[in-house]
């Protein structure tokens, strides 16, 4: 439980705040007339705290960004009020927490709820995340898109049909650098982009992609992607197609969209930047269930010390594996048959 002891702000709005004497924070409102309960705070240590003051009967099932020189600190307080801080670890990256702090203030005045405030906080945040890493003004390479492509066709297909917005979301671990692009209770899905007109074979980047422990159901994702120029029929920039994957987002049911705006700043794409320069023709995806004998390197087949191995995969010779859409969104919603081990 962390208490507030409240100071007056000048210029800059921790200059004027000590460190609190006990196990309090030490915090200023930040602006009198935001219809939320946001402060500058300090806590014993001295640390910079931007602080969300809300009631504990809020709930929001998201992600929290892990960032390198900030620190997310969730409290409950005994008076039926909960505490979400963003703390400053190092002092010399001030200026620009104080940016993201101004940011998560400004974007937050026009929100309609507190539950709504928590998630624009979190989505802001998940903004600045690359940003902080020194990469939220490099557009995503064609290479890049074309990932990106393949794992919005898992998330539109497959995982938006078997669950609710919030959880397939919580299930695309790609971004986030997860083994596995999605993985929901037994299920998992490898996601891969790959252009038509290319040889036959897709590209797999460690031993652990297609690994299938420890999940019950492992399924393998391609979808064709070609280069195209904008006066092509159907051709489509990365942009538009994270704009229709959002629509139905939007339609599955409210919170998903702040959350799936977090998920795509985790892969480095931010709506900001202009794609208009760059098109694709999205064709079918096809889907293999890897079991039995599906030509792939696996962790137990490597020697002691051979780590990281990167093979290519022949798709002709897949085609025993196939299945079909319907098959991966039963898997998931568990109306297939008994778990395969």
């Amino acid at each position: 439980m962390k208490m507030i002891q409240r100071v007056r702000m000048k210029t800059d709005p921790w200059d004027e705040i000590s460190s609190p004497d006990g196990p309090v924070l030490a915090a200023r409102r930040a602006e009198a007339n935001h219809p939320f309960g946001f402060f500058w705070a300090r806590d014993l240590e001295g640390h910079c705290l931007l602080l969300f003051q809300y009631h504990d009967a809020v709930k929001l099932d998201a992600r929290r960004p892990k960032l390198k020189e900030i620190e997310i600190v969730e409290y409950l307080t005994s008076h039926q009020e909960a505490q979400f801080a963003l703390k400053l670890k190092r002092d010399e990256n001030r200026d620009i927490f104080h940016q993201l702090c101004l940011d998560i203030i400004s974007n937050t005045r026009n929100c309609k709820d507190e539950k709504s405030a928590l998630a624009t906080l979190l989505r802001r945040t998940w903004r600045w995340y690359r940003m902080l890493q020194g990469r939220k003004d490099e557009r995503l390479a064609p290479e890049e898109q074309k990932g990106l492509i393949g794992e919005l066709r898992v998330l539109e297909l497959a995982m938006l049909t078997a669950f609710k917005a919030t959880d397939a979301l919580d299930s695309w671990l790609g971004p986030s650098g997860g083994t596995k692009d999605f993985s929901a209770g037994n299920v998992a899905i490898e996601a891969k982009a790959k252009r038509g007109s290319s040889r036959p074979y897709i590209k797999i980047s460690s031993e652990h992609q297609l690994e299938k422990q420890p999940h019950d159901k492992l399924f393998l994702a391609v979808t064709y992607t070609d280069e195209a120029t904008a006066d092509m029929r159907n051709s489509i920039t990365v942009a538009e197609h994270v704009e229709r994957v959002g629509r139905l987002i939007e339609q599955s049911g409210p919170g998903g969209i702040d959350y799936f705006e977090g998920r795509l700043s985790e892969a480095g794409f931010y709506q900001e930047h202009d794609y208009s320069d760059y098109h694709w023709i999205i064709g079918e995806t096809l889907w293999f269930q890897i079991k039995d004998n599906f030509p792939r390197i696996a962790t137990s087949d490597l020697s002691d010390g051979v780590r990281d191995v990167g093979y290519n995969i022949n798709l002709a010779s897949c085609k025993q594996w196939e299945v079909s859409l319907k098959t991966v969104t039963d898997a998931l919603i568990g109306k297939d048959n008994e778990p395969e081990i």
